[in-house]
């Protein structure tokens, strides 16, 4: 009977912190693209500061004055002979 300690073996937990991996082949089985996990956190944290970056510089604008209205000068009519 094989004693055992109780911690695992190295080659037991073999795939399991990997996480996903998407790995994009051309026609001839060559390496186009490998997306990790750490690319899906940058993007999401990239999507994250860009959204917090626009609504700042949205909050900031000052707000332009509406356009005043000035009735038009009065101008003297036009004489007819």
């Amino acid at each position: 009977m094989k004693k055992t300690n109780g911690s695992k073996d190295v080659t037991d937990l073999k795939g399991v912190d990997e996480g996903w991996r998407v790995q994009v082949y051309d026609r001839d089985r060559r390496l186009i693209c490998l997306l990790e996990p750490s690319h899906g956190w940058t993007f999401f944290l990239g999507c994250v500061a860009g959204f917090l970056i626009a609504a700042i510089g949205f909050s900031r604008t000052a707000p332009t004055p509406p356009p005043s209205i000035n009735p038009p000068a009065e101008n003297a009519p036009l004489q007819m002979e």
